[in-house]
């Protein structure tokens, strides 16, 4: 019996495949993801060990949710939700709000795109 129910969960999920010009994906390569960015992700004052995800040279002095949502948004990423009373886990004392935006690439590519908009280059 226990190898029935074994060889029904693995069927059931394993993610259905599909053809594309290079050959099969999995439907998982084809959803958006949904990301969170917080402010501290783009802040200049904070080391990487600080809460900082870009590089120096990308990052600016006190970023607001405001300036990264409009920096997503011109980058033609969804911006989903606005909160303003979420924190950063690591940052639990400060409240600085948090974005959610669907994206489909790596979280680094968002990252990287959206402070290359906040710094206005």
């Amino acid at each position: 019996m226990w190898t029935q129910v074994r060889l029904f969960l693995r069927s059931a999920v394993r993610p259905e495949r599909h053809e594309s010009h290079f050959g099969f994906h999995s439907i998982q390569y084809f959803l958006m993801a949904i990301r969170f960015l917080y402010p501290c992700y783009f802040d200049a004052s904070l080391t990487r060990a600080g809460g900082r995800r870009v590089a120096k040279s990308l990052a600016v002095s006190a970023p607001n949710m405001a300036m990264i949502s409009r920096a997503a948004k011109v980058c033609g990423i969804p911006v989903l939700a606005e909160e303003r009373d979420a924190h950063h886990p690591a940052q639990w004392h400060k409240s600085g709000g948090r974005i959610q935006v669907e994206y489909a690439g790596s979280k680094e590519a968002l990252l990287t795109k959206v402070a290359q908009k906040l710094g206005g280059k």
